[in-house]
């Protein structure tokens, strides 16, 4: 569970702070999260989205799993999955101008992963698509970025079943649900 410590920092000490310490740690408005233990199912779908990705794009993006943070004015997270520009600063701890953004819902994050993020992610102009993915079958919910509005959409579109596909316009690329979850096989 994503549990909030009793620790306030500013957001410069905090990077500073969680650079010394072994657990996983967000920053939301001024205080410290600290992130939830992950399922093996978890993990598996999080190999299959960045092996999915990295087998279909070119060049010019890279796929950058966990450790690697995404900034706004009032949080910092470390998505599960993120595309970003391959002219990013290989020196910076965080991404510059994240495309895609996914993150595996554990039972605990729902609200979370589905209000919260959702909520910080449309604040970063950079963020042109959102993927909340399940670890236990073969469900995503996807928010794409509106020309019309400049917004992610309060509401996702869900695709589900091993026959659908996640399409990233920004990307240039569809991605089978069959691919993204190949850890959850046959049961």
């Amino acid at each position: 569970m994503n549990a909030p410590l009793d620790l306030r920092l500013p957001k410069q000490e905090f990077d500073r702070w969680v650079s010394r310490q072994r657990e996983r740690f967000e920053w939301k408005d001024g205080r410290v999260v600290q992130m939830n233990n992950v399922t093996r199912g978890h993990a598996y779908i999080v190999s299959d989205v960045a092996f999915a990705l990295r087998s279909r794009l070119d060049a010019s993006w890279r796929v950058v799993t966990g450790d690697f943070g995404v900034e706004g004015t009032g949080f910092v997270r470390y998505p599960d999955v993120l595309v970003e520009p391959s002219t990013a600063d290989l020196s910076s701890r965080r991404a510059g101008a994240p495309t895609v953004i996914f993150e595996v819902l554990s039972p605990s994050t729902v609200r979370t992963d589905i209000i919260e993020k959702r909520e910080e992610y449309d604040s970063l102009p950079s963020v042109a698509t959102y993927v909340v993915l399940s670890q236990d079958e073969p469900i995503v919910w996807v928010w794409q970025r509106s020309v019309e509005t400049g917004r992610l959409p309060a509401k996702p579109e869900e695709i589900s079943g091993a026959e659908g596909s996640l399409a990233l316009p920004a990307l240039g690329v569809t991605l089978p649900l069959a691919d993204i979850n190949q850890s959850l096989g046959p049961r």
